[in-house]
């Protein structure tokens, strides 16, 4: 009789562990699938590397319209040089799935992500990322989005202008 009630508590906990153990998604199921469709998957342990605060690895709303029409997020593949990939997530309405680009590649951790809109930005301390040489020095950008990606004032600023990203970096 004793062996009959080991067989229940058995199974049920054969039916847990799995659940135990799946892997703890940080993104949404939408930009999860958007990185594993470019070769890319979560970080894992992201917020362990760093102390204190730190911004998610992704932020919608970096577009104008919709927040829920954009986002960027960051993601690694472990087996590139630079492996780290910041992606941008678009998409013409809400029943749409989303188009996904890399805009931007690093070996650099990422920091954490936030966006601030709306204000004139000047340009001067910003680089094209398809040719970093290349200043906005003279451009302002009327009004316009601005992504973060710090961490305890260290980081970089990108900003879309013309059709074209730009990136500062602040040490």
């Amino acid at each position: 009789m004793k062996n009959l009630k080991v067989i229940p508590i058995a199974f049920i906990f054969l039916s847990i562990s799995p659940l135990c153990f799946a892997e703890t998604s940080l993104l949404p199921v939408e930009l999860l699938d958007g990185a594993r469709s470019l070769g890319y998957h979560q970080i894992d342990n992201y917020y362990e590397k760093r102390p204190g605060m730190v911004d998610p690895p992704y932020v919608y709303g970096v577009l104008s319209g919709d927040r829920e029409l954009s986002a960027v997020f960051w993601a690694v593949r472990n087996e590139s040089k630079n492996q780290y990939a910041l992606i941008l997530m678009k998409k013409k309405n809400f029943l749409k799935k989303g188009k996904f680009n890399i805009i931007y590649k690093t070996q650099n951790y990422p920091r954490g992500l936030s966006v601030n809109k709306g204000r004139k930005i000047d340009l001067s301390f910003f680089h094209y990322i398809e040719d970093l040489k290349r200043a906005g020095v003279g451009e302002v950008l009327e009004s316009g989005i601005l992504i973060y990606d710090m961490y305890d004032g260290i980081g970089s600023v990108f900003c879309f202008n013309n059709g074209k990203w730009m990136i500062a970096k602040y040490d």
